[in-house]
């Protein structure tokens, strides 16, 4: 009962760039506030956007804002969580094992939760590798296997991309040689 905080989660497939954005609220206008705050920490244009099938997801806002932006707007199956497994799988890792499962009811909280994920953010996406998912065989109905390829950080898959304007990948480079995870 009562309004509490939620985290907006995204991310990118093709770097497993992670954006972290919390909120009071699981209102339209908040959640399209925090997708805009991603967007604008984004290191490099975003393309597609292919969100929860929720209503502070898929509304109106949304999809004026997806437009103007000239971002594709896509939508999972209803009743098919599975269709975002990368998310999922990363409110585990990203969200419950840094803030945990405390509930956020203030504003001075929601605040500090903020600045927890901002410094979070460039520690997943700088300094934590991951492995990517290229193929899944299957040897018959219940049984299959998968291929990832080598672990990578989102900063090196980044860096390695030919498709990132060189100009992004040098102010990149530069904030990089800034952080110090010690």
């Amino acid at each position: 009962e009562g309004e509490f905080s939620w985290t907006v989660q995204s991310s990118d497939v093709s770097l497993l760039w992670c954006f972290l954005e919390a909120q009071m609220g699981r209102g339209g206008k908040e959640t399209l506030d925090s997708i805009k705050a991603m967007e604008k920490r984004s290191p490099h244009k975003i393309r597609g956007l292919d969100p929860d099938s929720g209503g502070e997801f898929i509304n109106w806002a949304t999809k004026d804002w997806t437009v103007e932006k000239k971002i594709e707007l896509t939508r999972i199956r209803p009743g098919m969580k599975n269709d975002h497994g990368r998310i999922e799988q990363k409110n585990d890792k990203n969200v419950r094992k840094w803030a945990g499962y405390i509930r956020i009811d203030t504003k001075e909280r929601l605040i500090t939760l903020k600045e927890m994920y901002k410094v979070l953010e460039i520690y997943i996406n700088h300094f934590l590798p991951s492995m990517k998912c290229i193929e899944k065989i299957r040897y018959n109905i219940s049984h299959s296997s998968r291929k990832y390829d080598d672990a990578k950080t989102a900063y090196q898959r980044f860096m390695d991309h030919p498709d990132i304007d060189p100009e992004a990948k040098k102010k990149m480079e530069v904030f990089h040689q800034t952080l110090n995870p010690k």
